[in-house]
């Protein structure tokens, strides 16, 4: 049965965006003190992620980069052919900035892909899973971390918390790791703490040294967690991207 024509269906998602281990083991906390079994979209091999994968406590899909001077490759082809190496057996993609063409999609079907959630909405309630005419299913994404802090919505969850959450619908939230690690009061917060260290420190810092730069007032990670200490503590069905595939193939 489709949860979501009579519940919200939370889902909790997160674009890696070349993130270090230590800022995903830091990420993965978050998950895992709230029960979260979420799903990453991968930008490059992740040793902490493979193993989480293989342990079940996470699922994994691609975030193909196709723009331009991507580190993936030059063509849309390429990028394809990089990242299809990156998961074994994978079935889902989130493009980076959610870069949507024609050559994407059907190239990404033809290469055993069945489903995306490549489509970001603002809050739009009542989201329904679709078939794409590639043959995906697309799962619009309900709130991502970045574009709710480009539009300067309200950083304190529980002044929205219903009025967001409770009414029936996909609910796919989308985060990146540097957002949570940070706890970015607004979009540029994480790139000018990362601006203002060398490459050499940056990739060096460990997960109390990030965590030591973070926003000490309200940011993006507080209102995240809140809402995810919301979705457990009204018993909100929470499911994992892979389930709501399932779901929508038996209609």
């Amino acid at each position: 049965m489709a949860v979501w024509n009579d519940a919200p269906a939370v889902c909790f998602t997160a674009d890696v965006d070349w993130a270090s281990e230590e800022a995903l083991s830091v990420c993965q906390s978050f998950f895992d003190s709230h029960d979260i079994h979420a799903t990453y979209f991968m930008t490059h091999p992740s040793p902490l992620l493979s193993g989480l994968r293989e342990q079940g406590r996470i699922d994994a899909g691609l975030h193909p980069n196709f723009l331009p001077g991507s580190s993936h490759g030059e063509t849309i082809p390429e990028v394809m052919d990089y990242c299809m190496k990156l998961v074994p057996d994978v079935a889902c993609f989130r493009a980076h900035r959610y870069f949507d063409v024609t050559d994407i999609t059907h190239g990404l079907y033809d290469r055993g892909l069945r489903y995306d959630s490549n489509v970001c909405t603002m809050f739009e309630q009542g989201l329904r899973p679709f078939r794409h005419e590639s043959g995906l299913f697309r799962f619009p994404t309900f709130l991502e971390d970045g574009t709710y802090l480009a539009q300067n919505q309200e950083l304190d969850f529980g002044t929205v918390a219903e009025r967001l959450l409770d009414p029936p619908g996909l609910k796919i939230i989308a985060i990146h790791p540097m957002h949570m690690v940070m706890n970015s009061p607004d979009l540029g917060y994480a790139r000018r703490v990362k601006d203002s260290l060398s490459r050499e420190a940056w990739k060096d810092l460990s997960g109390d040294a990030l965590l030591a730069l973070a926003h000490t007032g309200r940011g993006i990670r507080d209102f995240i967690t809140d809402l995810m200490a919301y979705t457990k503590d009204r018993g909100l069905p929470m499911v994992t991207l892979k389930e709501l595939y399932e779901m929508a193939q038996h209609g």
